[in-house]
């Protein structure tokens, strides 16, 4: 249905609240920010686990490449 984009404003605003009020209150929201905060924590130590992996690859290559050239 078709709504004067005025009104949609206001729709949003309260569609806006009422799922931010899910996540604060609503026992299986709370558990879903967990969850996202966990899944966060995970990804930022993969992240620099493989930076260090690919920090020590590299630095294998031109460590080869400078004893190629000698």
């Amino acid at each position: 249905k078709d709504e004067p984009k005025a009104h949609m404003g206001q729709v949003v605003k309260k569609r806006w609240g009422e799922l931010r009020d899910f996540f604060r209150s609503d026992p299986l929201g709370q558990r879903l920010v967990a969850l996202g905060n966990d899944l966060t924590a995970i990804c930022q130590k993969l992240q620099l686990k493989i930076r260090e992996v690919l920090k020590k690859y590299v630095k294998n290559l031109v460590e080869e490449k400078d004893d190629d050239s000698k």
